[in-house]
């Protein structure tokens, strides 16, 4: 039998492109990276049979995000090379792609949301932020080429939505501002590598957005026991924030600083060893806030405890960064990062290389062959774990 490879996102290790997975309610998962986009364990292609790709070069700095549905029937995705909804590359009035950067390997980024029904989508890039294929008159970005980034979160009812970037934080349309009007900037200046992220519950009735300045919920600032600002990750700190809001209004929050829920930081949880730790950080949180998964160049934390023997990167300084998703009930969970995409703990492989082994050993087990066998969802393969395929998705 031949060795079943892990499946990897990612070409490179230390890869610039990044890596993004979202779950579904149903436990499978698409994931995004320079290797091309990865649906029901297997890359996507196009009619001519070739791997999809939303970046246009390997090691890009545009990076890729992905959003999908909560019954995983519809998802987004983007990068430097356009936007793709459900398949197709996304086209305006003359048959163009639309393309959220001005430029190839720009450091904007790019940044989709989806609502769980999968009837509306956000997008945002260098070149501006578009709902639904249809730009909005605002930009989050101060510059092309910025590095504060970009990143958008949509509610169910496609209404309700919150954006930042280095030009302030947009909630549903409208630039928050302080008690003197001026606009509230999560970030100390424009081209700030502490980039930003925001949250919003499926309702649309809460929301968490954090930079180097501090977080924010529902437009205020979490403030320790002394009045100060928390602060997750310090100015210009390549490690970044990450945040996460429930359906019942608890959220989490990550950085440098360390892993805070509700407002208090978690004892003993670091998920990063240097601020300057290209890793990054990431968290997801269930719909209950009860469970929740975080990753970072130490290692992946579920419900409070550390993943035994479990890094998504192969260095502890990676580019290539790390993802994490969970399902709203905290059942399932998936990360990913340059050592590749694991399932609940567990290395994903690639279908196809894995079906393949399947057929071949699928008479040997006819006669007792102990390589092969099946365990509830999935198939096991020389003692490798490969989920079947959906009845719909054959």
């Amino acid at each position: 039998m031949s060795e079943i490879k892990p499946l990897r996102l990612n070409y490179y290790l230390d890869d610039a492109a990044g890596v993004r997975v979202k779950l579904d309610a149903n436990g499978g998962w698409t994931g995004i990276g320079s290797n091309g986009v990865v649906r029901d364990e297997s890359f996507l292609r196009d009619k001519d049979g070739a791997e999809v790709h939303l970046n246009y070069y390997r090691n890009d700095e545009t990076g890729v995000d992905v959003a999908t549905s909560l019954a995983g029937d519809r998802f987004v995705a983007a990068g430097s090379n356009g936007v793709m909804v459900d398949g197709r590359f996304l086209t305006d009035d003359e048959g163009k792609r639309v393309r959220l950067n001005h430029y190839l390997s720009d450091k904007t980024g790019v940044a989709v949301a989806m609502t769980r029904d999968g009837q509306h989508w956000m997008a945002a890039g260098s070149n501006g932020l578009m709902r639904d294929g249809k730009w909005l008159e605002q930009r989050l970005n101060t510059y092309r080429e910025d590095e504060t980034g970009v990143a958008v979160s949509l509610a169910e009812d496609g209404e309700h939505f919150v954006g930042a970037g280095s030009q302030g934080v947009l909630v549903n349309g409208q630039w928050l501002t302080n008690e003197q009007g001026e606009k509230i900037h999560l970030n100390h200046y424009a081209e700030d590598k502490t980039g930003v992220a925001v949250s919003m519950s499926p309702d649309g009735k809460h929301w968490i957005a954090a930079g180097s300045r501090g977080v924010l919920v529902d437009g205020k600032w979490v403030r320790d026991a002394t009045g100060e600002a928390v602060r997750l990750s310090g100015l210009n700190c390549e490690c970044g924030v990450a945040v996460a809001m429930s359906l019942s209004g608890h959220w989490m929050a990550a950085g440098s600083a360390g892993l805070m829920k509700d407002g208090v930081f978690l004892p003993g949880i670091d998920l990063t060893s240097s601020s300057s730790n290209e890793t990054g950080v990431a968290v997801a949180l269930s719909d209950d806030g009860e469970h929740y998964v975080a990753a970072g160049s130490n290692g992946v934390v579920h419900d409070g405890e550390w993943v035994p023997s479990l890094h998504l990167n192969h260095y502890r300084s990676d580019g290539t960064g790390v993802s994490v998703s969970m399902t709203p009930d905290g059942s399932h969970w998936v990360g990913a990062g340059s050592n590749g995409v694991f399932l609940d703990g567990q290395p994903v492989y690639e279908r196809d290389q894995a079906e393949a082994e399947v057929r071949k050993l699928a008479e040997g087990a006819a006669q007792g062959n102990s390589a092969f066998g099946e365990s509830g969802d999935a198939v096991l393969v020389g003692g490798v774990r490969v989920r079947k395929r959906s009845p719909q998705t054959q």
